[in-house]
């Protein structure tokens, strides 16, 4: 069953497809708008259906810590040619050649911490887009799981009243490897983020026929 979109949200496809121009539609029928209808209000107002699906995709997505994805349905499944266009450009956005795995109309890409499933949906064809950086994850955990040993050596030795200048080194040492590998850690997984958060929104435009 197609996915069905609120007024808010229909509101919301339009105002960004249309780069921000107001952008007024008559009331939603009851249960919503599929993608197709909030396409049909585009055309009558001069905005593309790649620029709505674009929006439409755009909007859907939840980020989380060190993974990015999203997903785009297409109208019908790309033919062969058209699928060896859609690798180009991400190879083009990725800056990475790849591989590419095919098996009837399932067609998977990956490179970079980057892979793209296609496979036929109930109405269309879906890409899911998806992007991991387990290494940044890792050490922003890492960090904090040296600051929590530090922080139970230290809680032991004045329980035990055993502190001694050597010891109480050992534990300020690690805490203080701990902040500074964790602090590392975020950093670099937030320079990930901000620029993968770039290269899908352009994959999207690209693989959309956006751009």
């Amino acid at each position: 069953m197609d996915e069905r979109y609120s007024e808010d949200e229909v509101q919301r496809i339009l105002d960004l497809a249309s780069r921000g121009e107001p952008c007024r539609h008559d009331a939603l029928p009851e249960g919503g708008m599929s993608l197709a209808e909030i396409q049909d209000i585009g055309r009558e107002v001069g905005i593309a259906p790649a620029d709505i699906l674009w929006a439409a995709t755009e909007l859907s997505t939840v980020p989380e810590r060190g993974r990015r994805a999203r997903l785009l349905t297409l109208a019908e499944t790309p033919s062969d040619g058209e699928w060896d266009r859609m690798v180009v450009a991400l190879r083009e956005v990725f800056g990475v050649p790849g591989s590419v795995e095919r098996s009837g109309t399932l067609r998977t890409w990956r490179g970079a911490g980057v892979s793209v499933h296609g496979e036929p949906a109930e109405s269309g064809y879906r890409l899911r887009i998806e992007a991991e950086n387990h290494q940044a994850r890792q050490i922003s955990v890492g960090g904090v799981v040296a600051v929590v040993i530090s922080l139970v050596l230290a809680a032991v030795t004045v329980a035990t009243g055993t502190a001694e200048t050597g010891t109480n080194i050992v534990w300020g040492a690690l805490a203080a490897f701990g902040v500074g590998w964790s602090g590392y850690g975020r950093f670099a997984l937030s320079k990930w983020e901000a620029r993968t958060d770039r290269q899908l929104t352009e994959t999207v435009r690209r693989l959309s026929g956006h751009g």
